[in-house]
């Protein structure tokens, strides 16, 4: 295990020697982005659905996650049918008092428009003393019932969140009543790749890293694939973890990519538009409340859409290359569209914002070539911004090398493989 842990820190630090790495499908990366709503929800949900349609379309996003409603009221319905249609599913989460009926009855009426189903929410800060019995007494029914039903069974059963370290051991394992583990993993204002703030746990990882809640949760889920159902930064100033709106931009990106590399298949951003923009939690929504976009939201679109791929599984070859220059910090992923071209993402996974002081930390770019050891060609690139927008320009190969300079916002190099030229193998006559 402390191998495999070397390995990942080799890759995420971009310092691994000249090979050939084989890159991740676009699509596979794209649709593990997801983000919170509340359909149910007024005024602007409910008022004026048209916006939030429209925003989700921006937004780019293939999967949502909302609260199952006990009462499926028409406007309800409506509302799930056309985000359906508009290519997005939806993972519902339950309540203790639901039952698998409700469920049914939601296939029924979206048949392909769901994802699952989720365990009762946070459930262990419900102020009920025995939530942890509860919790048990209710996956341990609902779990066999939706996943031995036809109209279910396809469908992923995605495990209960909690909120607190030591909520784990009291729920104990339950990988029997789970397809899927869940998360919640907040970081407190840091960026995304924060090592940490606290105490390390057994295995070294330090409180508030992406590491150390991955192991709090293993004595619960043991191998079972890992989802984030709620990832977000608050904008308001009332919240002591809070950011400002063009960090969070900063940040939102990265945290895809972090989550990503650390084996967390989908990660479901908090959220679409804040639910009570003035209670103390802040504002977490993507949107402000009138729906118009932050720069985390702009971010997040542009980002999506530049590497969109309809192909799930395209034919991925390897690509050979080494990172070379200034490399403390550099984080990188390759990526591969079903045109065969690839998009080398590229950041600084440093803070750019001291939670704790409430100011800002310069991050300096720094200056690394890529070295190709096959050809290449056709080279571009698309700088994220902290307003969101994204920037392209041609970039030249020079001695097999192409120089650029890595910050804080996402750099994507996009280029194509050059085929070695065809052998001729006709056989001349004597």
């Amino acid at each position: 295990m402390r191998k495999l842990a070397i390995a990942i820190f080799l890759l995420l630090i971009g310092s691994l020697p000249a090979c050939a790495e084989q890159p991740v499908a676009a699509y596979q990366f794209t649709n593990s982005a997801g983000v919170n709503t509340h359909l149910h929800y007024g005024p602007l949900y409910t008022d004026n659905f048209a916006l939030i349609l429209q925003r989700l379309r921006e937004l780019g996003v293939q999967h949502v996650r909302n609260g199952l409603q006990s009462t499926i009221r028409p406007e309800f319905s409506d509302h799930v049918k056309a985000v359906n249609q508009a290519g997005i599913k939806v993972l519902w989460i339950l309540n203790t008092d639901q039952s698998s009926d409700l469920a049914f009855s939601y296939t029924n009426l979206f048949p392909n428009g769901s994802d699952g189903f989720e365990a009762p929410n946070e459930f262990d800060a419900s102020q009920q003393s025995n939530w942890a019995t509860l919790m048990k007494q209710y996956m341990t029914r609902i779990y066999p019932e939706l996943k031995h039903d036809s109209r279910t069974s396809r469908l992923l059963i995605v495990g209960p969140s909690l909120t607190r370290s030591d909520s784990y051991n009291l729920l104990g394992v339950q990988t029997s009543y789970m397809d899927v583990a869940n998360l919640h993993n907040y970081p407190g204002g840091r960026n995304p790749g924060t090592v940490g703030w606290g105490a390390p746990d057994n295995a070294g990882a330090r409180y508030g890293s992406i590491a150390w809640n991955l192991d709090l949760g293993k004595n619960v889920w043991g191998t079972k694939p890992v989802w984030t159902t709620e990832y977000g930064y608050s904008n308001s100033a009332a919240a002591k973890d809070h950011v400002p709106e063009d960090i969070a931009a900063i940040y939102m990106p990265r945290a895809l990519l972090e989550q990503y590399l650390h084996g967390i298949r989908r990660t479901y951003l908090f959220e679409l538009l804040s639910a009570h923009p003035d209670d103390n939690d802040g504002v977490y929504g993507l949107l402000r409340a009138d729906g118009s976009p932050k720069p985390a939201f702009t971010a997040i679109s542009n980002f999506l859409h530049l590497l969109h791929d309809d192909s799930p599984n395209p034919s991925l070859l390897s690509m050979q290359f080494v990172l070379e220059g200034e490399l403390t910090d550099v984080h990188h992923l390759l990526l591969q569209k079903s045109d065969a071209s690839y998009y080398l993402l590229l950041w600084l996974e440093k803070p750019g914002y001291d939670v704790d002081a409430g100011k800002r930390i310069q991050v300096p770019p720094q200056n690394i070539s890529v070295h190709f050891e096959q050809p290449a060609a056709d080279f571009e690139s698309y700088q994220l911004s902290s307003t969101g927008a994204i920037v392209q320009k041609k970039e030249q190969l020079e001695n097999q090398r192409v120089s650029l300079n890595v910050g804080e916002t996402v750099l994507v190099l996009h280029f194509n493989h050059v085929p070695p030229p065809p052998t001729d193998l006709t056989i001349q006559p004597k």
